[in-house]
């Protein structure tokens, strides 16, 4: 670990990488207005990152063209692992707060997943401390549900992202409850709405909804 301080990143901010990372090939979110979760795209050159720590949790899909080494410390545990094992599918957790440094010896691509830490919290039951809620630091698994979550945000990106926020904010549901269930430090028990809302409520949401069809929902 370095005995400097860790960057810490916000990668919520337009450009936060380019400190120590080409431009991302797509921006989620900032052009998009997308509030919880943002997306990005990067072509990496063989990598030595510096010691980051970012405000938000980060999961990301790599793909190698070609054998690769790969090394990352993440919490201060290190890890190792070859080309055959970063297949299509498998995914990185990075927990926010988290120290991380990666290091590989090959080219590859990269997408970004980055997850508000609050609003994980508030998929789960009890979601008035943020502070509960961790995640696991997880180097190269598999996970086929997240990488279609990612992907088809990434989808969204590249072809209309126009009025995408409802799709974007769904999406990001999706995954907070599905890493609290596979990826917390601890179980969390999601709320249950088994009756729906009240007609009353159900109408107002739809009148709602009608008169501002044109626009970015939440």
């Amino acid at each position: 670990m370095s005995a400097e301080r860790p960057l810490e990143i916000d990668y919520s901010q337009q450009d936060s990488t380019l400190t120590f990372a080409p431009r991302p090939v797509i921006h989620s979110g900032q052009q998009a207005g997308w509030k919880n979760i943002h997306l990005a795209h990067y072509q990496l050159p063989a990598i030595d990152f510096p010691e980051t720590t970012g405000l938000q949790h980060l999961i990301s899909l790599p793909s190698w063209k070609q054998p690769t080494e790969v090394e990352m410390v993440v919490g201060g545990k290190r890890y190792r692992f070859q080309h055959d094992q970063q297949e299509q599918g498998h995914i990185e957790i990075f927990p926010a707060h988290v120290p991380v440094i990666v290091w590989s010896s090959q080219a590859g691509e990269t997408t970004h997943c980055y997850l508000d830490p609050t609003f994980l919290a508030h998929a789960a039951y009890e979601s008035a401390n943020p502070e509960k809620i961790e995640l696991k630091p997880t180097p190269s698994t598999p996970d086929p549900l997240v990488c279609q979550i990612v992907l088809a945000l990434k989808t969204v990106l590249e072809t209309d992202a126009t009025n995408s926020c409802f799709y974007a904010e769904s999406m990001a549901t999706a995954m907070a409850a599905h890493l609290l269930r596979n990826y917390s430090t601890r179980k969390h028990i999601l709320p249950k709405y088994e009756d729906g809302l009240p007609k009353y409520k159900l109408k107002q949401a739809l009148e709602y909804m009608n008169v501002h069809l044109s626009e970015n929902l939440s």
